[in-house]
């Protein structure tokens, strides 16, 4: 459950929580950690892709030759095309060297074959992109591209291939499909390979994106390779990665927050979950389920189902207890996946019971992409506040002492659920669920509730967190959607007028810098807006700019939107789309300054919930830029206005999971302590500390 490496952890915590500053989503909100000396190298790599080496050309020999990748990822491949290709009988692509069987095939770099020429191609990163290559994005062609590299193996040894692709893929190792043939849909099925001692060859071949007015664009045409070891009998390699904490549910997002040397973060399905900082050792958990919401009338007309209630909420007390003593309940297998059997079967069952007392009041909100519990903290260094998206709101003390609760269910949100962290500022709790809501947040009592226009059916279609903003002398709080509400009373002094969205699904949240407040659209579009000297009714907002960026060139599963909040550091604002894709701007001109598709190879699908491309915002720390992906890669670059890159660093970690095996996602933004950077994936909870 946890794992403390062996040394002495030193560590120097930050007062920065400790003063009673809030801290919540992205620490203030910005990102942005000041005094704070993070590591800027670590690893946990598997002893087996590490042995790894790979090179384009055939090998000459026996021996191992080519170069390392400890990340898995192939940087050299000999490639083929564009080759002609037309559609078989069955309406799938083929063309003059497509079979089965591909063991006769003997490529190298010059050689001829199928009206083109293999040649050798390096990448920056896990991509192939044919259609940087050839040239087809938005064109409808119909071509085929081959690529093969030669690994070298010490040892036989099993492994996975994560792939990511457009159009058809068929892959091979040693001649022989890795897969049913017929089959080249395979971004949802990670293709376990067995490895032989010495030389292998792993082959693909690609097809691009067809048809006009789909998604990604036609002539979108790539594919993302990255190997991973089976994890059954995987050793690993660590390096400044000080503990590693399994967390009580094993499919988990919301980032965490440190608050006088403990961490806080949620849990599925409403846990908060206290560790301490420097041992990564679970001090305590709290549930706030349904069954703690019920009211006194409740439990008396319905004794019945209460006396089934009460031991279930007993035993379950056991359980989140034991994740903190030294014998923490085991993860078992079930129905595809792997979960703590026993604390899920009470949760389900707790909650089944209590929609038979109220079947309104006490139904679980469909569709949440992210679970209940994919959502941030906040706290003022003496309290924890928190909200989940069962409509529970709890605050407790540091200690897991509860000061107040209660529920406020307003029912289910459009498509993709709730993923909005509370706010803490003018002495209220703000949480969004369907509508906005503040409460004291001292004692719990609803203060207001600002409904939105239905008419307007993108106003509260939005999914990131509210900025805490004065204007002249007015507490105010920003939307995703740039709408602006005053906090005393809820009242809506801006939604209409330049920089407010008429899009749905505004996802990355806004960030104030001094009377400045910088929104980035999901839809690829960036605002600069000038908030004035003094409040008024309704907001005068004339000092607004706007960039609109095409990201649609670059490899994408579906969408090239923006997920990530952004970062404002020294006149330049850093924006991650969720392929990959860094645009750095320059807040004065409203001008690009550079773009670069990073080295982060990420996994997206189009119905994998949380794990829909990059979407970990960007962080300063130590006067570094951090750069998440949503599979255990980040990247540490300098601030500037060019790509310097320090460091690339990989956690590797796969289990079971939805489809099979895969790797651990990471979507939840890190926090920063002293030397410490908290890294939360789905299952564990990592500290990162130079050792």
């Amino acid at each position: 459950m946890r794992k403390v490496l062996v040394g002495v952890l030193v560590l120097v915590l930050s007062t920065a929580a400790a003063a009673a500053d809030v801290v919540g989503w992205r620490g203030d909100g910005s990102g942005v950690y000041p005094k704070v000396d993070p590591p800027i190298h670590w690893q946990r790599v598997s002893k087996a892709v590490a042995a790894l080496r790979v090179q384009a050309e055939p090998p000459k020999g026996d021996g191992p030759s080519g170069q390392p990748m400890p990340d898995g990822v192939i940087r050299e491949w000999l490639v083929l095309g564009p080759v002609t290709a037309e559609k078989g009988a069955k309406g799938a692509t083929t063309d003059a060297l497509l079979a089965e069987d591909q063991s006769a095939l003997s490529p190298a770099a010059g050689r001829q074959a199928a009206g083109t020429q293999w040649k050798v191609v390096k990448t920056d990163t896990s991509y192939l992109d044919f259609a940087r290559q050839y040239d087809t994005y938005g064109k409808n062609v119909e071509q085929s591209a081959y690529a093969m590299a030669w690994i070298h193996s010490p040892a036989e040894d099993g492994f996975i291939l994560r792939v990511m692709h457009t159009g058809t893929l068929n892959l091979w190792v040693n001649g022989k499909p890795t897969h049913k043939f017929s089959e080249t849909q395979l971004n949802y099925t990670p293709q376990g390979v067995k490895l032989a001692k010495g030389w292998n060859c792993l082959l693909l071949r690609s097809t691009p994106q067809g048809g006009a007015g789909g998604r990604p664009i036609v002539g979108t045409w790539y594919v993302n390779l990255v190997i991973e070891a089976a994890p059954h009998k995987a050793e690993y390699d660590q390096k400044n990665i000080a503990w590693r904490t399994a967390l009580p549910s094993p499919a988990g997002f919301g980032g965490p927050i440190v608050v006088a040397g403990k961490v806080f973060l949620l849990s599925e399905p409403a846990d908060l979950v206290c560790l301490d900082a420097r041992t990564g050792k679970i001090l305590w958990v709290r549930s706030n389920n349904y069954n703690e919401l019920a009211t006194d009338d409740e439990k008396k007309a319905n004794a019945d189902t209460f006396r089934e209630i009460e031991p279930l909420a007993a035993r379950l007390k056991e359980v989140n207890d034991s994740f903190a003593s030294d014998a923490p309940p085991k993860l078992e297998p079930v129905d595809g996946r792997e979960e703590f059997k026993e604390k899920a079967g009470l949760e389900r069952n707790l909650n089944a019971l209590m929609k038979k007392v109220d079947d309104r009041k006490y139904s679980l909100p469909k569709g949440q992409d992210v679970g209940y519990s994919g959502l941030t903290p906040v706290s003022d260094g003496r309290r924890v506040w928190a909200w989940f998206a069962t409509g529970v709101t709890c605050c407790y003390d540091l200690e897991g002492k509860l000061l107040w609760r209660r529920l406020d269910n307003e029912g289910s949100f459009f498509e993709h659920g709730y993923s909005t962290s509370p706010i803490l500022a003018d002495g209220k709790l703000v949480v969004f669920m369907n509508k906005m809501i503040a409460f004291d947040a001292a004692k719990g009592e609803r203060l207001w509730t600002t409904e939105f226009d239905r008419r307007e059916y993108w106003a509260n279609r939005f999914h990131g967190t509210p900025a805490a903003a004065t204007i002249g002398r007015t507490p105010v709080c920003i939307l995703p959607t740039g709408y602006i509400l005053r906090l005393s009373d809820g009242k809506m002094l801006y939604d209409k007028g330049p920089g407010v969205s008429n899009h749905q699904q505004e996802i990355p949240s806004p960030v104030v810098a001094g009377n400045t407040v910088y929104r980035l659209s999901t839809w690829n579009e960036f605002f600069r807006v000038t908030l004035p000297a003094e409040a008024s009714e309704p907001l005068k907002m004339d000092a607004v700019r706007n960039l609109k960026m095409d990201l649609e060139h670059y490899p994408t599963n579906y969408l090239p939107w923006h997920m990530c909040s952004p970062l404002i550091l020294e006149g330049l604002a850093y924006l991650v789309n969720n392929t990959g894709v860094l645009t750095v701007v320059d807040v004065e001109k409203m001008e690009v300054v550079y773009e670069r598709l990073l080295d982060l190879d990420h996994f997206q699908t189009a119905h994998e919930g949380a794990g829909r491309g990059i979407s970990v915002s960007p962080s300063l720390a130590g006067g570094r830029i951090y750069l998440i992906g949503n599979t255990g890669a980040t990247l540490v670059i300098k601030p500037g206005l060019t790509y310097e890159q320090l460091a690339r660093n990989r956690i590797e970690s796969v289990f079971l999971r939805y489809w099979g095996l895969r790797h651990e996602r990471f979507v939840a933004a890190p926090a920063f302590d002293g030397k410490m950077m908290f890294l939360r994936g789905e299952r564990f909870l990592y500290c990162l500390c130079d050792q």
